[in-house]
């Protein structure tokens, strides 16, 4: 599935959330206002690598916290080939960076496991 959309920061922040919250897997496309280009890489809803610009791993994902998102495009099941600097080791951290409680994730994960697929799916 690929989505694209024109957004600011706060929604992109909210659909990391959202790919992560549902296992996703695939790569997040972003461009900024200045033009530069980001990716960010999702294996079964968590964060293994990001880079903007000549940043890589978490200083990307620092970057990207300040930096104004023009529009961004996510890709299911596509894995963007980056170098090994970019890899992150605790998506957790991550998701914090942006403002989120990972334990939101886990609850939201657990509950859903418990509720039909439809009503997982709406999470």
């Amino acid at each position: 599935m690929q989505t694209h959309h024109i957004i600011d920061s706060n929604h992109l922040e909210t659909c990391l959330f959202k790919f992560c919250r549902s296992d996703s897997t695939g790569t997040v496309f972003i461009t900024t206002d200045k033009n530069q280009s980001c990716q960010i890489i999702l294996e079964d809803g968590e964060v293994k690598a990001a880079a903007l610009g000549q940043k890589r791993g978490f200083e990307a994902i620092l970057e990207l916290k300040e930096t104004r998102v023009k529009r961004y495009s996510f890709i299911q099941n596509m894995k963007f080939p980056l170098s090994i600097y970019a890899n992150i080791i605790c998506s957790d951290t991550v998701l914090e960076i942006l403002g989120y409680n990972v334990n939101d994730i886990s609850n939201s994960r657990m509950y859903a496991e418990t509720q039909d697929t439809f009503y997982a799916r709406q999470l």
